[in-house]
């Protein structure tokens, strides 16, 4: 039993570097409500745009992307549920944090949010992907801007002293609408897998 385990796992091994077998990856989709996090995993299942009431419970999604094969973890973001994202922190593969660029009065609330994904030690060697979404609404910020509003630039220009150097942590601005950014935000984050 246990060298047929080891066959097994070696085959598959083999099968993966070859490229003849996709690899798998667990991802957390969180941020605030409205960000766009359901739309998110529904635009990379069915590439389709569509709207959605506020998610109250988690629920999973599979799609592939290139070689990988996502099972995406779409959490709720309003203030009552975000406490049970710790539970699903685990089994995190990497986390895609989304906010709305164009809400530039919740950039403080998802300051905190995100701050708490940041210094967990379940996820300090996790990559982290922030989509800016809406980036193609009036009023929008700039990735720069929601680098400083978020307190991310002392952590991407490599000055954050808390010997956290693995973790690989960017800031892609998208629009689902309008189809833009997202795929350069997940081939990124393919290749810190």
């Amino acid at each position: 039993d246990v060298i047929m385990i080891f066959l097994f796992r070696w085959f598959d091994a083999i099968l993966q570097a070859l490229g003849l077998k996709n690899k798998q990856a667990r991802i957390l989709i969180v941020g605030l409500d409205n960000a766009g996090k359901s739309t998110l995993v529904h635009k990379l299942c069915t590439n389709e745009v569509r709207s959605f009431v506020p998610t109250i419970k988690a629920h999973s999604k599979t799609f592939t992307l290139g070689r990988i094969e996502f099972t995406a973890w779409d959490l709720g973001g309003h203030e009552q549920v975000r406490d049970l994202w710790e539970e699903f922190y685990s089994n995190a593969d990497a986390v895609v944090f989304m906010v709305d660029s164009a809400d530039t009065q919740r950039f403080d609330e998802a300051k905190r949010e995100l701050f708490q994904i940041l210094e967990s030690d379940e996820l300090k060697s996790v990559p982290i992907l922030i989509l800016g979404n809406k980036n193609d609404l009036e009023g929008s910020e700039s990735r720069d801007a929601i680098k400083d509003r978020l307190g991310l630039t002392k952590y991407m220009d490599g000055e954050a002293d808390d010997g956290d150097d693995e973790r690989a942590l960017e800031v892609f601005m998208c629009s689902l609408v309008s189809s833009s950014g997202y795929t350069e935000g997940f081939q990124w984050l393919s290749q810190h897998l």
